[in-house]
This record gives C-alpha cells, sequence and structure tokens, in this order.
C-alpha cells in the first residue's frame, strides 16, 4: 500500500468510527474523549509510521498536516452541523422542533460617529 492509499484509508476509518454518534459525547466527562483521542493520535503515527521516541513532531502536529480536527472539535463541530441545518432546513423535524431562535431582551444602540 502507497503512503497516498494510507492516508485516505485511515481517513475513512477516522469519519467512520471515531466519529460515529460521536455526539452523545458533548458534556461527557474528558476521561472519554481522551481515549478517543489516544486512538487517534496512534493512527496518524501509524499512517505516517513515526515512533514516539524518535521523531521531533508531535501527534497534534500530524494531526495538523492531515487537516484532522481533535476528537473534542470533531464533536462541536458535527453538533453545530446538525443545529444549523435543523435551523436551516427543518431536518431532521425532531431536532428543528426543539431549536428556536434567540431574541434579545435587550435593545442594541447603535453608535453614530
Amino acid at each position: 500500500m502507497d503512503y497516498p492509499m494510507a492516508v485516505f484509508v485511515a481517513s475513512a476509518l477516522i469519519s467512520s468510527r471515531l466519529d460515529y454518534a460521536n455526539s452523545v459525547l458533548v458534556g461527557c466527562p474528558q476521561k472519554h474523549i481522551a481515549r478517543l483521542q489516544q486512538a487517534q493520535h496512534a493512527l496518524v503515527r501509524v499512517v505516517t509510521q513515526q515512533s514516539t521516541r524518535f521523531f521531533p513532531l508531535t501527534a497534534i502536529n500530524l494531526l495538523e498536516q492531515f487537516h484532522w480536527l481533535p476528537i473534542e472539535w470533531r464533536i462541536r463541530l458535527k453538533l453545530a452541523s446538525f443545529a444549523y441545518k435543523a435551523i436551516h432546513t427543518g431536518s431532521p423535524p425532531y431536532l428543528a422542533d426543539l431549536l428556536h431562535h434567540h431574541k434579545s431582551s435587550r435593545l442594541m444602540h447603535t453608535l453614530i460617529f
């Protein structure tokens, strides 16, 4: 398997396994998210064939090279995507019915200079 194929397979693995139902992890203790983060770090090291002892780049630097978000940010992105889609398209209806636009009770004044 060549390097681009390894990156492609790893990306598919990340999106299918680590992202599966991760939106339920919103608000859970950090220790549970940290376990998924360790798995993601291990995967990026396998793809790049780098060991932790002999390579100066950290796993976070390697994630940046592949444009992979850390697990916590992937969860936030998925939740934001669900909310945006529900508000703007009304789909899925079970989420759209729960979300409402917030209207501030404070009057906002504009400053004219």
